[in-house]
């Protein structure tokens, strides 16, 4: 990994996948549990990056962290992830119409 899970939420939450995308190794993939919305590759994984950035500003997320890990080549992050789904979310409930609802889950 080219930086820290850290700089990679900062960039994500700054609105600038490119730089979140950076992140990551030259053969990166990130699967989001426990929808299973993945991406493989540095240019699947900046387009994912970029959907997740623009439909997460439209939402508004509470992302509270259990723990996180790492390596060289892995991080994992588990998260409880509370969110009013008043817009589609396509990489986290994906082929699911807003319900207007808060939503809850582990991440």
């Amino acid at each position: 990994m080219a930086a820290s899970l850290t700089d990679f939420k900062r960039a994500l939450a700054a609105g600038n996948p490119g730089a979140a995308a950076l992140a990551f190794a030259s053969a990166p993939s990130l699967v989001c549990v426990p929808t299973g919305s993945a991406a493989d590759g540095q240019d699947a994984l900046l387009a994912f990056l970029k959907l997740m950035a623009t439909q997460t500003a439209a939402a508004s997320f509470d992302d509270r962290v259990i723990s996180a890990v790492g390596s060289e080549s892995l991080a994992v992050e588990e998260s409880v992830v509370t969110v009013v789904h008043g817009a589609g979310i396509e990489w986290l409930l994906p082929n699911v119409k807003p319900t207007k609802r808060r939503v809850t889950f582990p991440m």
